[in-house]
């Protein structure tokens, strides 16, 4: 049934409006709102007006409804959203629906960037249903006063509640009445007793022996290596196990140095609770950092510990001097390491297991040699036994890259030669031959000229004509694509010759540059990988071109008769 048209508060284009603008709907709320039966900013409430709204507007299609729930305004990285832009981006979306623009962002600036800058830009319509603002159909002026006041009271109404939330968080820690979303890794919130934890039977056993591990004198790698032995959850993918998390990426999710840094740093295993270890302040404009030990509010025996006190500050002692030997070892080589430039960064792959291949700065100060190397980083991370280090030295890589780069450079050098001794010989053989046919077309079309004139005075019948005009036209059609064939030929040899294409100029670029810089490998190289039988492949740009001019270069000297 043919949707009704209505009448727009602005000028468009029929056939657009004919099948609706793909429009999203965007619902946010706060964290400290999140789950409440809140008459005005809850979900449901948000989704119903934007509904409504969508259902009194014909012109307006749903395309999808984008929901962050318990996401701060004044962040704008948020999950939906940033799915929702990146459908913008992509064309899927061409119009924005929110229930007022403190939903999208209480952040004046960032929001002022989208409303008045990208969506304008991108050729997105903006509707805030109760400002009553529709970025189609209101004055530029008006519009852009009014989105920078509102955005300002939002930035403001933000800071207040931040200070408020802040208020009531402080007084809680200090009651020990509050606990983060969910539970650290070994642990779960418990279910019969408010604001406590109890030991997650799947995962304490992990946390155990890593503290155990660590105390023996494993290292990193040969935990990691442990770990995945035992088909160990991390600590993403048990939070995926458990329904907090959602994205199916997290199952998947792999041990790595930090995970494990981050787990035997944090107190909890030691029975206590402890607050301010990462704290934030908006309203005072202070972001979210690391503070010491003697800055934490601690509450002990809050509930079973996994480890000792001892075994906990035998740990840290151990993590210090690891951190105190990587410091010192980074001090002494700082100097010559500022000098090593990745120059293949994010261009080097392992060709076994298709990772990418880590940058390992490294310097001899004995000798003074660079012995930097590439490692494939997934054997890294994990000691993952279906792959190997493989590494190999940065400047072997280096080596065999500039090489090749050398070797372009003697390849436009002989095209440079030959376009020299056979361009102009070239160009008079085709002009030769074009004529040739030129002329040819001309004869036939003379022929079928004097046969029509011969039917028209009636020295022929019909059947006679006909008969004779199909073999002159089926060569006149042979004639015309020879010629048409013979032209395109020319044009792709003048390319040669001319020196025209997309590689020669980048080829040419490249002599302007002094040995391997960044630059001349994201010109000239797509990517390299290194196999764990030793064999490099390194992956030019601009091949297809390169072949087609390489088999013109070989035409171009047969038929212009030079060598070089």
């Amino acid at each position: 049934m043919a949707r009704k048209r209505r009448n727009l508060p602005f000028d468009a284009v029929g056939s657009e409006f004919d099948r609706g603008i793909s429009t999203a709907v965007y619902l946010r709320l706060s964290a400290e709102n999140s789950g409440k039966d809140d008459d005005g900013m809850s979900m449901e409430n948000q989704k119903k007006i934007c509904m409504d709204f969508l259902q009194k507007h014909d012109e307006l299609e749903l395309y999808d409804v984008y929901e962050d729930n318990g996401r701060s305004g004044t962040d704008m990285d948020r999950p939906a959203l940033n799915r929702m832009l990146e459908d913008i981006q992509n064309g899927r979306v061409k119009c924005v629906i929110v229930k007022d623009l403190s939903r999208f962002s209480r952040n004046y600036l960032d929001a002022g960037i989208y409303l008045e800058n990208v969506f304008p830009f991108l050729g997105v319509r903006f509707i805030s249903i109760a400002d009553n603002f529709d970025s189609f159909s209101m004055d530029a002026s008006g519009a852009g006063f009014m989105i920078a006041m509102k955005n300002l009271l939002n930035a403001e109404y933000a800071k207040d509640i931040s200070r408020k939330i802040n208020s009531t968080f402080q007084e809680r820690q200090r009651k020990c009445q509050i606990l983060p979303s969910f539970g650290p890794y070994g642990y779960v919130k418990s279910k019969s007793v408010a604001y406590r934890y109890e030991i997650d039977e799947e995962t304490a056993p992990y946390v155990k022996r890593i503290f155990a591990w660590t105390i023996e004198g494993k290292r990193w790698c040969e935990i990691i290596r442990l770990l995945d032995g035992l088909d160990a959850p991390t600590p993403a993918a048990r939070k995926y196990e458990l329904g907090i998390w959602h994205n199916e990426k997290y199952a998947v999710s792999r041990w790595n140095t930090k995970t494990l840094n981050d787990l035997l740093r944090n107190p909890i295993y030691t029975g206590s609770i402890v607050y301010g270890r990462m704290p934030k302040n908006l309203a005072e404009g202070v972001l979210k950092h690391r503070t010491k030990p003697d800055e934490w509010l601690v509450f002990p025996n809050m509930h079973e510990a996994l480890v000792t006190q001892e075994q906990f500050d035998e740990v840290q002692k151990i993590l210090d001097r690891k951190s105190a030997e990587m410091k010192r070892k980074h001090k002494v080589g700082q100097k010559h390491r500022a000098k090593i430039i990745d120059r293949f960064k994010g261009r080097i792959f392992c060709g076994d297991c298709g990772g990418k291949m880590r940058f390992i700065k490294a310097h001899d100060t004995g000798t003074g040699r660079c012995r930097s190397r590439y490692v494939c980083a997934r054997y890294l991370d994990s000691q993952n036994e279906k792959c190997s280090r493989h590494s190999i030295p940065v400047e072997e890589v280096e080596w065999s890259a500039l090489n090749l780069i050398k070797e372009q450079r003697r390849c436009i050098e002989r095209y440079e030669k030959a376009r020299v001794k056979v361009g102009s010989q070239l160009e008079r053989s085709f002009s030769t031959e074009v004529r040739s046919v030129t002329e040819s077309l001309k004869s036939v079309a003379k022929q079928q000229e004097s046969l029509f004139e011969a039917y028209v005075e009636k020295r022929m019948d019909a059947g006679e004509y006909t008969a004779k005009k199909a073999p002159l036209n089926d060569r006149y059609d042979e004639l015309e694509a020879e010629l048409k064939e013979l032209k395109r030929r020319r044009e792709d040899c003048l390319s040669v010759t001319d020196g025209a294409g997309v590689w020669i100029r980048a080829v040419r670029d490249s002599r302007k540059q002094s040995g391997l810089t960044p630059e001349l490998v994201g010109s000239m190289i797509e990517s390299v990988q290194i196999f764990e039988d030793g064999r490099m492949e390194i992956r030019l740009k601009y091949v297809e071109e390169r072949k087609r001019l390489e088999a013109l270069y070989g035409e171009l000297i047969e038929e212009g008769g030079a060598y070089v």
